[in-house]
């Protein structure tokens, strides 16, 4: 079995309503779907691995291959919820621990 090469980025969220892990997952799919359709989707694999409630942050893991098609997804985002609402890139690391060591400090 081969192994996943993955990428992980320290998402912030700017929105004006409550956002949960759920919500933003399901915006973050909706909008890779519409740009890049359904085969997009799986090759992107976008997943979020952590969700900060309080600072409106997300760790979340794509595809090595489809990293800037992740980051344009991400900038594609204009609503969660029905609500404006913006989806910026602050870091991006190979490994989940030393994300989430850049994510710990404040």
């Amino acid at each position: 079995m081969r192994k996943k090469h993955l990428r992980y980025f320290l998402v912030k969220l700017v929105a004006d309503n409550a956002l949960t892990k759920e919500t933003f997952h399901l915006s973050l799919r909706n909008s890779t779907t519409q740009f890049f359709g359904e085969v997009g989707l799986i090759e992107i694999g976008p997943e979020v691995i952590a969700f900060n409630q309080e600072r409106y942050e997300a760790i979340v893991r794509c595809r090595k291959k489809a990293a800037e098609k992740f980051r344009a997804a991400i900038a594609l985002i204009t609503e969660i919820n029905g609500k404006p609402a913006a989806a910026l890139v602050m870091k991006t690391s190979g490994t989940v621990r030393a994300l989430k060591e850049k994510w710990a400090r404040p």
